[in-house]
């Protein structure tokens, strides 16, 4: 795994899923959300429908992806490695090895799987930064930490953040 630093546009774009994410606490929903991007070029932006769907797959990156689907199926192996996925929360095993399996190289994220609780965590201790590379479909590119506090604070209205540093 490659790790790099946000551009303004990664910024820009985090920004757009933290105010959906916040939109859907504020509805009592669950409150992550994530986007696909084409460059300035929103693909898909959606947020975690559990709270309708009581499905506990329905993380909101499996769901951006599922909904970009036949987009992504017309894709070109380059064209996909232009694609970037935001999210809210560090992208779980699930999420991050489905983003993968789809052609996507490229994930930013702005709250940490640590800063969330247990709870909040697929696997304890394991991170997109600790996941064996060979489990991904090539290099991957990790964005972490984007707009973190902000990304905190969204957690904490969940009642999932972990103060413990």
């Amino acid at each position: 795994m490659n790790f790099s630093r946000p551009t303004e546009q990664d910024e820009r774009m985090i920004e757009k899923v933290i105010a959906l994410a916040s939109d859907a606490i504020s509805r009592n929903k669950v409150g992550v959300a994530a986007l696909l991007a084409c460059g300035d070029e929103i693909i898909v932006l959606d947020h975690n429908p559990f709270a309708d769907t009581q499905n506990p797959l329905d993380h909101a990156e499996i769901v951006v992806l599922n909904k970009a689907g036949s987009y992504l199926t017309k894709c070109s192996q380059e064209q996909k490695s232009k694609l970037t996925l935001y999210s809210t929360l560090e992208p779980c095993l699930i999420c991050l090895l489905a983003a993968s399996f789809v052609g996507i190289r490229r994930i930013v994220y702005a709250a940490l799987a640590e800063d969330a609780n247990q709870q909040g965590q697929l696997i304890k201790g394991m991170t997109a930064r600790t996941i064996n590379p060979y489990l991904t479909k090539g290099e991957m590119e990790l964005i972490p930490g984007v707009k973190r506090e902000q990304g905190k604070a969204l957690l904490e209205q969940m009642g999932i953040f972990s103060s413990a540093e």
